[in-house]
């Protein structure tokens, strides 16, 4: 077949060129064969006829098609490990959270994502959907010690001159009444701390001020960590959540004290009350 094609091939091109010396040598000198219509007209068909068998260098090259990869289920996993999965499988990544805004993927779990685990293009847009990770009790500590404090747990707090505070007047009476509740959200690199209180209105120094703006829980660290010794606010910023917001004289609220530190920062840490007085922090706490 190859053979019988070559010599069809090299047949056309002679007789092309023979054509093509006719046409151009003048009436007097050409040879007196002569072509007929139907011999140019069979030249021409066989021309076509290889020219559709020929294939095209094009023809050659691989169809381009969208690469594809495997998008993997990351439902479940930190936002931060998955933004860095997918980025790595050259996708663009979105995380989306309904309340807030996420600035620190760490501290979201995914619960949706769109679109779900299978093939996609290489560089699509994949939205993650996140939400609060639970929180998981923390044992990482039962004991530890406690340097300079006034207070333990379950004692009254006050002032040791009634009235003033520094420049703050003292209209407020706490008790730490229980043990504080440890909890994780990241499998223990960050703990929750939270101590139960109860607050009475003792009197109306500032009887238009809330709770909350009148007392400044700070928690003092046992260790501060290498990364943070530079910092000054750090650990000392506290979440205060309370039943009511503001007292009548006499009148008591349970309120809910936490922050946010790393393990080593807990142990033989302890809170400060307006700066001057010290309250035992979590269980098994030994003043020195």
């Amino acid at each position: 077949m190859g053979g019988a094609l070559t010599r069809l091939v090299r047949w056309v091109s002679s007789q092309l060129t023979r054509y093509a010396e006719a046409v151009n040598t003048p009436a007097q000198d050409r040879p007196r064969r002569r072509f007929t219509r139907a011999s140019l007209t069979a030249i021409i068909a066989v021309s076509a006829l290889l020219a559709a068998c020929t294939p095209s260098p094009l023809d050659a090259l691989p169809t381009p098609e969208a690469e594809t990869v495997a998008l993997p289920d990351v439902i479940g996993m930190r936002g931060d490990i998955a933004q860095e999965q997918l980025r790595e499988l050259g996708m663009l990544v979105t995380l989306r959270a309904d309340e807030a805004s996420v600035w620190e993927p760490a501290n979201w779990i995914v619960e949706e994502q769109d679109p779900v685990a299978g093939a996609v293009k290489l560089r699509s847009s994949v939205t993650l959907h996140v939400g609060r990770p639970p929180a998981e009790p923390w044992d990482g500590l039962t004991d530890g010690t406690w340097e300079g404090g006034d207070f333990t747990l379950g004692e009254s707090v006050l002032p040791p001159v009634a009235g003033l505070t520094g420049n703050m007047r003292w209209d407020w009476e706490f008790i730490v009444t229980g043990p504080p509740t440890l909890t994780t959200t990241d499998g223990g690199e960050r703990i929750t701390m939270s101590s139960p209180l109860t607050v009475t209105r003792i009197q109306n120094a500032w009887p238009d001020e809330q709770f909350q703006d009148d007392m400044q829980f700070i928690f003092r660290p046992g260790e501060v960590p290498e990364h943070a010794k530079m910092n000054e606010s750090w650990g000392v910023h506290t979440d205060i959540e309370c039943t009511q917001e503001t007292l009548q004289l006499n009148e008591a609220t349970t309120c809910l004290v936490s922050f946010v530190a790393e393990p080593e920062a807990i142990a033989n840490s302890y809170w400060r009350v307006n700066r001057t007085f010290d309250v035992a922090a979590w269980p098994g706490q030994l003043r020195q």
